[in-house]
């Protein structure tokens, strides 16, 4: 369950990146070795000239940002839990801390998928709002597990 829910995290993380433009390549070298020597040559003699560099990083799209924000803020939390967890010697609350934290990073995981359903339904993808809101749904209230198979044993008269 968790492994497909990341799959569907990476799926969507996917979709913010798919309206941003490529990055462009970093500029170009010419690594000096023997085969190159042609094109050093004009690139000294400015016959050659070569890309400039990458511009800075382009923008975050809207959610990335958002979720970069609960991301940034599950830290912050987690920081200040991991503080007093530090702090602490008895082993009943240094278990609170732990469940604190784990259930922060659990907050965290629906906030950023709620974020990403929400960017879906703004950008008209339906399909994909409800495949993440039912993500949210399985992990707030998961199946029970099935029940284990029990091997009976074969009764004395072979009934």
């Amino acid at each position: 369950m968790r492994a497909n829910l990341a799959l569907l995290l990476l799926l969507v993380a996917g979709v913010a990146f798919a309206d941003q433009p490529p990055i462009p390549p970093q500029a170009a070298t010419i690594p000096d070795l023997p085969e190159n020597a042609a094109e050093l040559k004009a690139l000294e003699n400015g016959e050659l000239t070569l890309p400039d560099a990458v511009p800075a990083e382009r923008p975050l799209s809207p959610m990335m940002v958002e979720i970069q924000g609960a991301l940034a803020e599950q830290q912050r939390q987690v920081a200040a839990l991991d503080a007093r967890f530090a702090e602490t010697s008895d082993e009943t609350a240094a278990l609170a801390i732990q469940r604190e934290i784990e259930q922060i990073k659990q907050d965290t995981e629906l906030a950023i998928l709620a974020i990403q359903a929400r960017h879906a339904r703004a950008a008209g993808d339906e399909d994909l709002a409800q495949r993440i809101d039912a993500a949210i749904a399985a992990i707030q209230n998961p199946p029970p597990p099935p029940a284990p198979a029990v091997e009976r044993p074969v009764p004395a008269d072979n009934r």
